[in-house]
Parts: structure tokens; C-alpha cells; sequence
């Protein structure tokens, strides 16, 4: 039996096995590749796995044509990419309301 079809047919411990074999690479992948955060990888790297959970599970994913980490990181990188989006845009907002268009002379 192939990884998808032990966690659709409910073998959590594979589905736990998984987070394990991936996770300590992935976050210095994460961290380092993207300069994000311990955290936001930690965060971002649960995200990854509950996609993963889901499209087993919806039947969206059936059978993978790369190996699981290829996988887990096509995921992890497009989620990766729009955190980083979002963050930037959060930074631009702030940095803006920062910078008067005003100039006080005294």
C-alpha cells in the first residue's frame, strides 16, 4: 500500500511518520531560503501537512508523480511565497502611515 492510500485508509501513523521525516529540513529550508521566521516556518510547515491531509482525503490527490517531499514543498512553497506577499504588504501599510507627506517646519 502506497503513503496516500495508508492515510486514506486512516494509518495515522504514517501520516505522522511523514510530518517527522520532513519537518527538521524543512524548516531550515524555510528559514533559510526565505528568511522567514522560526515560527512562521513552524506554522507554514503545519499548513503544508493539512493541505496534504485534505487533498488525501477530498480525493483530490490520488497518486503522487514526484516523491512526498517534492510534494510537501510544492505546497509549502507557494504558501511560503503568499506569507511573504502579505507580510510585505502589512510592512509597506506600516512604513507608509510612518512617512508624513507633510513636512512641519518650525
Amino acid at each position: 500500500m502506497n503513503i496516500i492510500e495508508q492515510i486514506k485508509s486512516g494509518n495515522n501513523n504514517c501520516f505522522y511518520e511523514q510530518y517527522k521525516t520532513y519537518r527538521a529540513d524543512f524548516l531550515a529550508w524555510a528559514s533559510f531560503k526565505f528568511s522567514i521566521s522560526a515560527e512562521d516556518a513552524k506554522d507554514i510547515y503545519q499548513d503544508v501537512f493539512i493541505i496534504f491531509w485534505r487533498n488525501i482525503n477530498d480525493g483530490k490527490l490520488t497518486h503522487l508523480s514526484s516523491d512526498t517531499k517534492t510534494y510537501l514543498y510544492s505546497i509549502a512553497r507557494h504558501l511560503i511565497l503568499n506569507f511573504l506577499k502579505k507580510h510585505n504588504r502589512r510592512s509597506e501599510e506600516h512604513t507608509s502611515e510612518l512617512q508624513s507627506p507633510y513636512v512641519i517646519s518650525y
